[in-house]
């Protein structure tokens, strides 16, 4: 009874908390105020990244550039060529004349067996010298047989070092051995491996470059091996003594000794003419490696697939001084441009009795090319790309690769027509020979 009178007693001091009131007006102002600020912080670091991220990108992600490979090109002046031969021919009857009546005299001298055994040992010097730039590269691809078992297939042809570029070890070998592989593997002459990895390549001439990380190689390996010397095989000659490195016959680092038997013959393929070099020195039909002189040059590119049917059993290779040009493309990743006509010389004689301007007559222009698609056809004749002349085959490769795929350039031609053959200009757009 009691607590209820307490309850009565003080009942007048029982509050009843409210809330206060919601302000939505002020609510929205403040909304309003933190999306403003939010869309002001945003675009003042939205504009600090667009701005500073191209510095950083150049500084925390730019990779240095490759060092860029030059192979000079060899002379191949046809009048400079006259021109030294006249020299020649002057300095020979002149010398002819002084020495009429002198007589000759022939020493006795008897060649020994010893005598011919330190002619292949210094063969073999300029043989050991030249090996330092001649590499192994294997292709490995695996396959699955019948029973789901996987089978590990194997390539492997000799290689060349073309060249350093600062980043990469480059080597020049066949595209038929790193094409479709898993990996490739690079053995250099002091048995060292290691895997490169593949670059460019030129479908015409089945050749490749493929590259091997400098720090990956070990400073011994980099102090046993060299950058090869290519040679003029514009220079070679019918009986020069040459030796063939690499594989030439079948298997890595066979070596065989014999002369140059021809010098002058040349296979027509797409864009190009290229000359054979073919010896009398004892090789495969699946032989790869290099031709060299006695200075221990490279000459040519070992490619049995050249050899003359009646002439089986012999080293053949593509003469080094044609190829320069790609090289140098394929070494700086670079593809080889693709025009896409089959030519021959018209020369000043044949024009004369054919009555065929002087230039790069078109035997074929290959279909689906940027040269059949620009309009070029079978017949024409080539007298000049962009403001340079063409004579001859070669004009036209030296001048090719001076151009970029997809690079538009003008081609002159000319057409015969009802009387006479007309000029007519196309714009061709080079694609690349793959």
């Amino acid at each position: 009874m009691s607590g209820l009178n307490n309850e009565e007693e003080f009942s007048f001091i029982k509050e009843k908390i409210k809330e206060k009131p919601l302000n939505k007006k002020r609510l929205a102002l403040k909304a309003l105020l933190c999306i403003g600020m939010a869309v002001v912080f945003g675009s003042i670091a939205s504009l600090s990244f667009v701005l500073t991220k191209p510095y950083f990108e150049e500084k925390l992600t730019k990779k240095e550039e490759p060092d860029k490979v030059s192979i000079p090109q060899d002379e191949t002046s046809s009048d400079n060529a006259d021109s030294a031969v006249s020299a020649n021919t002057d300095a020979t009857a002149q010398n002819s004349a002084q020495t009429e009546n002198t007589p000759v005299v022939i020493p006795d001298f008897e060649l020994e067996l010893d005598d011919v055994e330190d002619l292949y040992k210094k063969f073999n010097e300029v043989a050991k010298e030249a090996d330092q730039s001649v590499v192994t590269v294997t292709g490995v691809s695996s396959d699955v047989d019948w029973f789901n078992d996987t089978l590990e297939n194997k390539g492997q042809a000799a290689g060349l070092i073309i060249a350093n570029n600062g980043q990469e070890l480059l080597m020049l070998t066949n595209l038929d051995v790193v094409e479709n592989t898993e990996k490739i593997l690079v053995t250099f002459c002091d048995g060292c491996t290691i895997e490169a990895s593949s670059g460019k390549y030129d479908g015409n001439t089945r050749l490749a470059v493929v590259g091997v990380p400098l720090e990956n190689i070990e400073e011994s390996t980099m102090n046993s091996i060299s950058v090869a010397t290519l040679g003029n095989s514009y220079a070679s000659h019918t009986g020069e003594i040459v030796l063939a490195l690499g594989s030439p016959l079948g298997y890595s680092n066979s070596v065989t000794y014999g002369m140059l038997t021809s010098t002058s013959k040349s296979v027509t393929t797409v864009d190009a003419n290229y000359r054979i070099l073919t010896t009398d020195a004892v090789g495969s039909s699946n032989s790869s490696g290099v031709i060299i002189n006695l200075k221990g040059e490279i000459i040519g590119i070992i490619a049995p697939e050249y050899t003359p049917d009646t002439s089986m059993g012999v080293v053949t290779a593509l003469a080094i001084s044609d190829l320069k040009a790609s090289i140098e493309k394929l070494s700086n990743s670079e593809d080889v441009v693709y025009l896409g006509i089959k030519g021959s010389d018209v020369s000043t004689e044949i024009a004369k009795q054919q009555n065929i301007p002087v230039g790069v007559y078109v035997i074929e222009a290959v279909m689906d090319s940027p040269a059949m698609s620009a309009g070029i056809q079978n017949g024409d004749v080539i007298t000049k790309i962009g403001d340079a002349d063409i004579k001859t085959v070669r004009d036209m490769q030296n001048e090719l690769a001076k151009y970029q795929v997809n690079q538009a350039i003008t081609v002159v031609v000319k057409r015969q027509g009802m009387d006479e053959y007309k000029d007519i200009n196309f714009t061709v757009t080079l694609g690349a020979m793959n």
